[in-house]
């Protein structure tokens, strides 16, 4: 179940991962973050934006990769 805020973060991430965004910020939210995707809150977005920038850069270049994750915390 998804909260407003994780929404946004979706829609900002689809500009960089495609239909694909959904399923890599849940997982990002409850493998690294330890909590259910409805749970997520303001506070976590920090941490949640390191490890997006790093499990994207995976994916996608680098430099998109850290773009990704500075709007992420601008969310807040």
């Amino acid at each position: 179940m998804e909260n407003e805020l994780t929404k946004r973060i979706i829609s900002v991430a689809e500009d960089y991962l495609g239909p694909s965004a959904e399923r890599f910020i849940a997982r990002q939210i409850t493998t690294h973050l330890n909590i259910e995707v409805g749970a997520f809150s303001v506070d976590k977005l920090g941490e949640l934006s390191q490890w997006v920038e790093l499990s994207a850069s995976l994916l996608i270049e680098k430099a998109k990769a850290k773009e990704l994750a500075e709007k992420i915390l601008t969310l807040g």
